[in-house]
């Protein structure tokens, strides 16, 4: 069964007949990016057996059908073409001949009043390609696009009672740079349920048509980790600044993969790692840097991730399959390294151990059906920093009748503590301690006012450190500077989880007697 946040895989195709077409197009000077031509209407098509690269069917806005420029489309021409399964956007290559573009019952393209033919001819030297500027940049001369000031936001996976609704959509409703625009559930009910809930007039049961939103610049993707492949390919080829919800991927090949891809097409990524945002943590990397503490020689995070106890939910079980990507060490943990990292610097080198500690979970809403765990709910990390600081995490699964998280942060001069009443360190409330110098004890600093700055005064929870991320983005997309986590940051965070597990592989047996 599919999830509620699962996105809707291909719709049926019917056989439709041979293409007619008196537009043309123009080319582009890339393998892979592809010219257009507008057409007022489109009947049904059938991939050409010609000598054309690609031919691709993308849905813009119904003003591109009445005689103004369509909304340039980015992807891969080619039987790879990640969007190749999906009736709105199509890839046709010339090892594929014979492929029917997906069309309607009736033999035309669905929506073929707001379609455009997108031909990608054999490569030639063409600098007239012109492209769509990304929000808050300056489009070049010739081009058709003007900059805009606000956001435009698209969430797929926009349920209600989803991560998105408690975290993305108060945050970008206490924006003034941002504005949610669209949202994209497995179902239209739901959808438009989302869509009244929070104001937004794209309400969509695809994601494709959320894609085609010409108010869209910034695609989020907040459903299971298993769909990011598909829907983040899909997004980077409608040339889409795109943020995802950590993890990145399912593992580290998924990784490389869609960070090249992003690469390669040229747009904007963005990573949802927003615990480094947290005033009080930003506040005690600044105490660090000024050299408040001394030389930091040592630092100890211990920690409950707060689900991954005895019993769970229908709902949550995934959480408990290590081939879900979401776990333990996969979410709360790394969240809580990334901090560490952002704050103190890289690991230079580690040790770990993963361990499965409790075998199954009861499922609470399921009879008291009891299931298999694979995930590791004990998670244990030993290293050196790259300033030779010496560090350990210890993450455990469940919730702790003592602390659920404490990191002290030890100097030549000086402690910081960092403590919450929750493990999941980029959703709860941190409580920061100090001590300096002749200090016996630490105690409670006060974070100055420009460390929230970037963060509503309205916003409470989940909602304030993605509310940070949000503003650094339009500020980056507005100034042209790339300060938020991207995925070529996201894929150093997924060698990092490589190197934990191989690590934890890599037991060494103790001596024996």
């Amino acid at each position: 069964m599919r999830s509620p946040d699962a996105p809707r895989m291909a719709r049926s195709n019917t056989p439709g007949t041979a293409a007619s077409s008196s537009s043309s197009g123009s080319s582009c000077p890339r393998r892979d990016r592809l010219a257009y031509v507008a057409n007022t209407t489109i009947g049904p098509l059938r991939a050409h057996r010609a000598s054309s690269a690609g031919l691709v069917v993308h849905r813009t806005s119904r003003a591109s059908s009445s005689g103004s420029e369509p909304r340039l489309h980015d992807a891969t021409a080619g039987p790879e073409c990640p969007t190749a399964r999906h009736a709105s956007t199509v890839c046709v290559s010339s090892s594929s001949v014979g492929t029917t573009i997906p069309t309607s019952p009736r033999g035309n393209i669905r929506n073929a009043a707001a379609a455009a033919v997108i031909v990608l001819p054999d490569p030639v030297d063409d600098t007239t390609c012109p492209r769509r500027p990304r929000a808050g940049t300056t489009p070049s001369a010739g081009t058709e696009s003007q900059a805009v000031s606000t956001i435009g936001v698209g969430i797929i996976g926009g349920s209600q009672g989803g991560w998105a609704s408690i975290s993305h959509i108060p945050a970008l409703n206490a924006l003034p740079d941002c504005e949610l625009r669209a949202v994209s559930t497995s179902r239209l009910e739901s959808a438009q349920a989302a869509a009244k809930e929070f104001g937004v007039q794209g309400a969509y049961d695809h994601h494709a048509d959320l894609l085609a939103h010409p108010g869209v610049d910034v695609v989020v993707v907040a459903v299971k980790v298993p769909y990011h492949r598909e829907l983040i390919s899909v997004a980077i080829a409608a040339n889409k600044t795109v943020y995802a919800e950590w993890p990145l991927a399912l593992n580290l090949t998924e990784a490389t993969e869609l960070t090249q891809r992003a690469e390669a097409a040229g747009v904007r990524t963005v990573i949802g790692l927003q615990g480094r945002y947290h005033p009080g943590l930003r506040y005690a990397r600044q105490m660090i840097e000024e050299g408040r503490i001394g030389r930091v020689i040592g630092t100890t995070m211990v920690a409950s991730g707060m689900v991954w106890g005895p019993q769970t939910t229908k709902n949550h079980t995934y959480w408990f399959d290590n081939n879900q990507g979401a776990t333990l060490l996969t979410a709360a943990a790394l969240h809580a390294v990334d901090a560490l990292n952002v704050t103190l610097g890289e690991f230079e080198h580690l040790s770990a151990n993963l361990v499965v500690g409790r075998k199954e979970v009861t499922v609470t809403d399921d009879g008291g059906k009891v299931v298999p765990v694979t995930a590791p709910d004990q998670i244990a990390l030993i290293g050196t920093l790259e300033g030779g600081a010496a560090a350990s995490v210890f993450y455990r699964g469940g919730v702790s009748r003592g602390d659920n998280f404490r990191w002290e942060i030890n100097g030549t001069d000086g402690d910081i503590v960092v403590t919450a009443p929750w493990g999941n360190l980029q959703v709860t409330d941190l409580t920061v301690e100090a001590g300096f110098g002749e200090d016996t004890t630490v105690a409670p600093v006060e974070v100055p006012a420009e460390y929230t700055r970037d963060i509503p005064e309205a916003l409470s929870g989940p909602s304030k450190n993605v509310a940070a991320l949000y503003t650094n983005l339009a500020r980056d997309l507005r100034d042209g500077t790339r300060t938020v986590p991207d995925f070529t940051y996201a894929h150093r965070r997924h060698q990092l989880l490589e190197a934990v597990e191989q690590s934890s592989a890599e037991r060494v047996s103790k001596p024996s007697r």
